[in-house]
């Protein structure tokens, strides 16, 4: 289990205009499993509903970078990888993804390489998460 006061175990590296640059993700909470991610979890930093959205776009980005390099990663077996996300937002209403890569994004008769697109499937839950007090 990792927690925000460690060190992601992975860093990303983004190309801004024509240099490319380090990025280490920072979620709130991640369960990995041999150094790799499983499960995203983000609490909304602030309140109101900018600060949420802006929360729940870095951590769908993030969990979309992990399903891709998972993707490449070398496996035992032809399967896909998936990672699931959590967002729980300043009104306490948590929202689960899940997200996974498919397998091709079209017709390639071309001879154009489609990269394949990650797709985010989601539940929300609507019941507050409370103390209980």
């Amino acid at each position: 289990m990792f927690h925000s006061d460690k060190v992601f175990p992975i860093d990303l590296m983004i190309k801004v205009s024509s240099q490319q640059r380090k990025y280490t993700p920072d979620c709130d909470f991640c369960v990995v499993a041999n150094g790799f991610p499983l499960l995203l979890l983000e609490v909304a930093s602030g309140f109101g509903t900018l600060s949420d959205e802006a929360d729940k776009r870095r951590l769908l980005l993030e969990a979309a970078c992990i399903v891709r390099l998972g993707n490449v990663l070398p496996k035992k077996e032809n399967q896909e990888f998936l990672i699931k996300a959590i967002f729980v937002d300043s009104e306490f209403v948590a929202t689960e993804y899940t997200l996974y890569q498919r397998d091709t994004d079209g017709d390639d008769s071309d001879g154009d390489d489609f990269p394949r697109s990650v797709i985010a499937i989601y539940c929300r839950m609507t019941k507050r998460l409370t103390t209980g007090r």
